[in-house]
């Protein structure tokens, strides 16, 4: 077996129930997720994605909030492919 492959990606693409290390936030967005405990090296996990798409339910080490699926396009996130 070869080595582990990650991949980053947008966090709208993710399955549900897997943990995401957030690797790029955009300056302009990047204040106001912080202190949800959404920053560049923290641990995300989508919960729900509503039914039209719009908010997703994300957990955090410390909240579980609802964002935009605006907002959640401009995040990046490596995920582990095995």
């Amino acid at each position: 077996m070869g080595p582990n492959k990650e991949e980053i990606g947008i966090l709208t693409n993710q399955p549900k129930h897997k943990l995401l290390s957030v690797e790029e936030i955009p300056e302009h967005i990047a204040g106001q997720l912080k202190p949800l405990g959404i920053y560049e090296g923290a641990y995300v996990c989508i919960l729900r994605y509503a039914p039209v798409g719009d908010p997703i339910i994300v957990a955090t080490p410390t909240h579980v909030i609802a964002i935009s699926r605006d907002i959640a396009q401009q995040i990046k996130v490596r995920t582990d492919k095995r």
